[in-house]
């Protein structure tokens, strides 16, 4: 009886398709060897800057942080509270990942948040997952502040927020 189990995964990993994204999309996304550096750890997320999943973005006095997660979540945790933001991209119950996938954040160059599932490569997009819709604001960056509230900030004023603040 292990055997008919088995097909269907195959056919999952084997077969999935996920819808790629628009040529706008691809010509905005930098490709991995253009991504300035990686800021895990940091609580400023830059232009052309990025993060893995299972990587954070951490204010500065540690009680928050943003997760890229496995399921391709975003989650905002508060230190000995838990989840108090989500981005609920999470992979639903009939979703499966494959195997060659993986989650990229991109603070992209014209202030747009964009999380990609990428192949396992980094070179190939397969599709925009969320994004804050916060393009043509160039030079943009996002922070996660010590109140936990996530913003993108442009010229000292927010552009976008997670309104998760005054904690």
């Amino acid at each position: 009886m292990l055997f008919p189990k088995l097909i269907p995964l195959a056919l999952v990993l084997g077969a999935l398709a996920l819808p790629a994204c628009s040529d706008k999309e691809q010509e905005a996304v930098a490709p991995a060897a253009a991504v300035s550096q990686n800021a895990a750890g940091s609580n400023t997320l830059s232009p052309g800057e990025s993060l893995q999943e299972g990587q954070a973005l951490v204010s500065s006095d540690g009680r928050f942080r943003l997760e890229v997660q496995y399921d391709r979540n975003l989650v905002i945790y508060q230190a000995g509270q838990g989840a108090i933001w989500a981005s609920n991209t999470q992979l639903g119950p009939n979703e499966y990942r494959t195997w060659a996938s993986k989650y990229r954040l991109d603070m992209q160059g014209d202030g747009n948040l964009v999380l990609y599932e990428l192949d396992y490569s980094n070179s190939i997009i397969y599709g925009t997952i969320w994004s804050t819709g916060t393009y043509n604001q160039p030079g943009a960056y996002l922070t996660m502040q010590n109140d936990g509230n996530l913003v993108i900030y442009r010229n000292g004023a927010p552009t976008w927020q997670s309104q998760t603040g005054g904690r």
